[in-house]
C-alpha cells in the first residue's frame, strides 16, 4: 500500500534552500529516508530508483563503495516556447473587415499586429521573427515601410509563368519554402501562419511531424476566411485582434 503513493511532495519538505538532502553522519540516503518518510527500505531504494530514471534527482556518492549519503533535487527544464510568424498578407488583408478594406490603413494595420504579437507571446511563446509575404501591388513603399518599422521582414512575391506561360501567384510556394526551411532549422516550439489558406496544409503537416504545435491566424470565424481543412491540423486559433475603422 505504502508504494502506490508517490511520495515526491514529502521529499521536498526535506530538502534544504539548495534542494539537497544530507543523511546526518554520512548514513547511506536510503536508511535516513526510510526513517523520515516512515517507509520500507525496498520502498524507498524503488522511489530513488524511478526519480533518477525520470532525471528529478541526482544521488551523492562517496567512499570506496560509493555509497549513497545524499541526494541534489534536478530542477525541472523550462518548456521551450519559441514560433516565427508567417503571414499570408493577400489572404489576411482581403477578409480584415471585407466592408472596411479601403480604410485600412498601415498605421491601423500595425496597431493590429503590435497587439497581435501581445497576445501570441502570452498565449504561445516568444516570436522570433515576422515574415510578411505579399504581391507588389499589396507591398508597396507605404506597407513595406510599416512593416519594416515594426521589425518584420516583407517578403515580395512575385508572378512566375507556369509550364504553360500562364502567369502564377507565388505567395503561398514562397511562404511554404522558408516555412520548411525555419522549421528544419530552428528550435521552435510552434509554427504560427496568418492565414486561412488550405494550401498550407502540408506545411502543418510537416511542422506536426517535426513535433512542433500549430497555430493559425485568422481574420474571422467566418468559413470565408478559415479553411476547414486548416482548422482540423491547427492546435489554436487566433482571430487577428479588432482594427479600428478609420474615422473622417
Amino acid at each position: 500500500m505504502e508504494r502506490s503513493k508517490d511520495y515526491w511532495l514529502e521529499l521536498l519538505k526535506l530538502t534544504d534552500e539548495q534542494g539537497k538532502i544530507r543523511a546526518p553522519r554520512n548514513k547511506d540516503i536510503k536508511e535516513y529516508l526510510a526513517k523520515c518518510l516512515n517507509l520500507s527500505r525496498p520502498t524507498i531504494k524503488s522511489l530513488l530508483a524511478t526519480w533518477e530514471e525520470k532525471g528529478r534527482i541526482c544521488l551523492t556518492k562517496e567512499g570506496f563503495l560509493q555509497k549513497a549519503v545524499g541526494l541534489q533535487i534536478i530542477p525541472a527544464k523550462e518548456e521551450l516556447r519559441r514560433t516565427v510568424l508567417l503571414v499570408d498578407w493577400e489572404n489576411l488583408f482581403q477578409n480584415l473587415y471585407p466592408a472596411w478594406k479601403q480604410e485600412l490603413t498601415p498605421k491601423s494595420v500595425s496597431q493590429g499586429f503590435l497587439n497581435l504579437i501581445k497576445q501570441i507571446s502570452r498565449e504561445v511563446g516568444e516570436v522570433v521573427s515576422v515574415f510578411v509575404f505579399g504581391p507588389p501591388h499589396l507591398m508597396d513603399y507605404l506597407w513595406a515601410k510599416a512593416f519594416r518599422e515594426q521589425k518584420f521582414f516583407p517578403i515580395i512575391c512575385y508572378q512566375m509563368p507556369d509550364k504553360k506561360g500562364v502567369e502564377r501567384d507565388t505567395v503561398d510556394e514562397t511562404l511554404t519554402d522558408l516555412g520548411e526551411k525555419l522549421i528544419n532549422s530552428m528550435k521552435l516550439s510552434h509554427l504560427c501562419v496568418a492565414s486561412g489558406d488550405k494550401d498550407f496544409v502540408p506545411l502543418y503537416l510537416d511542422a506536426i511531424a517535426k513535433g512542433l504545435k500549430t497555430v493559425t491566424i485568422a481574420a474571422s470565424e467566418t468559413s470565408l476566411s478559415l479553411a476547414p481543412e486548416l482548422i482540423e491540423v491547427s492546435d489554436k486559433i487566433i482571430i487577428f485582434p479588432p482594427i479600428e475603422k478609420k474615422r473622417d
